[in-house]
């Protein structure tokens, strides 16, 4: 059965068997609606449910695909783009920022063994500065991805106690004599690798990691006349920049400091 309605509320129904009811302009879905249709392949239903603009998926809206898959977010000319929500077959749960249909910017992905990622996301792979929460051996993991793959990171023990399968010796302290440049180095051959968007938090982050390597120095050089009030100020924010939870974070700690 079909009904052409131009303008209003109404529903129509495609020879395929798909449904639509809810809101109409110009002879297209146009405001709230609900689109309905069965997967050939599958058949599973598919449903959107949300935002319509001149007969595409555009603004709030919840997609529930034929393999159990869903989608709560934001949408744009008929993708997912902005901040949304996507639940996987799998268990996993991502949320944080899309683009054309892919994972673009800062986002959130709990994966279904509770291992969890927390940082840039590019072409839907890790990209740039980010955390990685290690459940089983309750480690935590901050570094730069590059294309899905850690290019550099620092490593330590949280919540070792409450671990599955703890490693078996604590990671001992970093002892590096300057540990912070380090770090600097292997940023400034991964930085230019990040898209400009988000290169700027990785890029702060090495700069201010320049200042405070070369005030460590100062402040160790027997001879020299750097007070105890500012050896001490180094290293307790060297301590305090090893608990941070972002890098961005700690960069912004180590620019307040060096000022």
């Amino acid at each position: 059965m079909c009904e052409t309605v131009p303008t209003g509320k109404g529903i129509f129904e495609w020879s395929n068997g798909a449904i639509y009811s809810g809101d109409w302009a110009w002879n297209r879905r146009h405001g709230y609606g609900v689109y309905t249709e069965l997967c050939p392949r599958t058949c599973q239903l598919i449903q959107y449910n949300g935002q319509w603009c001149c007969d595409k998926r555009q603004g709030h809206g919840v997609q529930f695909y034929a393999d159990g898959e869903s989608y709560e977010g934001d949408w744009h000319n008929n993708k997912r783009r902005g901040w949304g929500r996507m639940f996987y077959k799998d268990g996993s749960l991502y949320e944080g920022e899309w683009h054309d249909d892919i994972r673009e910017g800062r986002g959130l992905l709990r994966k279904a063994d509770g291992n969890l990622y927390e940082g840039t996301w590019h072409r839907d792979t890790k990209h740039g500065p980010g955390l990685y929460q290690h459940k089983r051996t309750g480690q935590m993991q901050e570094g730069i991805w590059v294309d899905g793959m850690v290019k550099c990171s620092a490593v330590e023990d949280k919540n070792r106690l409450f671990a599955s399968e703890p490693t078996p010796y604590p990671i001992p302290l970093l002892e590096l004599l300057q540990p912070v440049a380090v770090l600097r180095e292997a940023a400034a051959e991964f930085v230019p690798l990040i898209p400009e968007q988000y290169r700027q938090a990785a890029e702060a982050a090495s700069s201010a990691s320049s200042t405070y390597s070369s005030t460590s120095n100062v402040a160790s050089e027997p001879g020299t006349d750097s007070s105890s009030d500012a050896a001490s100020s180094d290293t307790s924010l060297l301590q305090r920049c090893q608990h941070r939870h972002s890098l961005e974070r700690c960069a912004r700690d180590l620019r307040d400091n060096s000022e």
